[in-house]
């Protein structure tokens, strides 16, 4: 992550969201979320709205072979608004390797995100997170 990306940000929240979404940390990423929330990822055609799925998803995310992300930019404004541009790879199920650029585009409210969507074109026919 940018160091000067998180010094011109007025909500270090999407900071935290981000620096959690690298260390493939689960329960610190659910935390950012609002008890009332949505998560749609539009390539894999999910959208969740409840907190057990939303652990399921990102537990079954993370538990894939040599999984990483790493986050090129991001800002945030004071109007609750923000997005990040990320790189995620790690091994598909056929051993292959793959590296997928994507965005998040977060809506925030008082008590974390309310809305996140995110957008990535899928490594592979048969990867994804749509059976979560």
């Amino acid at each position: 992550m940018g160091r000067d990306h998180e010094d011109r940000m007025e909500n270090s929240h999407l900071a935290s969201v981000f620096r959690a979404l690298e260390a493939l940390d689960v329960e610190a990423l659910l935390d950012h979320y609002a008890s009332e929330f949505r998560f749609e990822d539009t390539a894999a055609g999910v959208d969740i709205v409840d907190r057990g799925q939303l652990r399921s998803y990102f537990e079954a995310l993370f538990s894939m072979p040599g999984v990483a992300f790493r986050v090129l930019h991001w800002f945030g404004d004071d109007g609750g608004n923000g997005t990040g541009e990320w790189v995620w790879s790690g091994l598909g199920p056929n051993g292959a390797r793959f590296e997928v650029k994507g965005a998040s585009v977060f809506e925030l409210g008082p008590d974390g995100i309310t809305r996140e969507t995110i957008y990535y074109k899928p490594p592979g026919a048969g990867v994804g997170m749509s059976g979560v």
